[in-house]
């Protein structure tokens, strides 16, 4: 597979992913050998962790607030 369609694959499964993910999970558990999908699957994967990330940093900044509004009444 070229690098260009490879990077046009992971592209469209990361926004697969995020806009339309049982359409992401049909087209991907099919053709698993395919260079295609494993490039979509990647790109799914990618999304999850940047959302995974995103999660950790929001539940972080609460506790962060949360830690920062104790001391204020200590």
């Amino acid at each position: 597979m070229e690098e260009q369609e490879y990077i046009e694959r992971f592209n469209q499964g990361y926004l697969l992913a995020k806009y339309e993910p049982t359409l992401f999970e049909q087209v991907t558990k099919g053709n698993k050998d395919n260079e295609g999908v494993k490039a979509m699957r990647e790109g799914g994967k990618e999304f999850e962790k940047e959302k995974m990330r995103e999660k950790l940093k929001t539940i972080k900044d609460v506790n962060l607030r949360d830690k920062d509004k104790g001391k204020d009444k200590g």
